[in-house]
């Protein structure tokens, strides 16, 4: 019985070895701990106003920020999270489009 049992444990541990080789040769684990971190998109927490560009290909995109007094602004985004302000000072951001720089 005790064969047994370490045997179960050496396949489960394989399989769980080579899933997770899986994710590692994509990326995904990576893109889901950032993911993690902020939610895709706009987000406020600690005090602040985030966009969270969530991609796999290293785009650059356009985003629209919108300013509660003042103009609105745009900035070109790097994947991952950028920091646009303090929350007090942002009602949201969106997506325009790709970054050509």
């Amino acid at each position: 019985m005790i064969r047994n049992t370490r045997a179960g444990v050496v396949r489960l541990a394989a399989a769980t070895a080579a899933v997770a080789f899986m994710f590692v040769g994509t990326g995904s684990i990576a893109n889901a701990a950032m993911a993690a971190d902020k939610p895709c998109g706009y987000s406020e927490s600690e005090g602040s106003a985030w966009y969270n560009h969530c991609t796999s290909d290293g785009s650059k995109i356009w985003i629209k920020i919108d300013v509660v007094a003042g103009l609105d602004s745009e900035r070109c985004v790097n994947p991952g999270t950028t920091k646009l302000g303090p929350a007090w000072s942002t009602r949201g951001a969106w997506y325009d489009r790709l970054c050509n720089r």
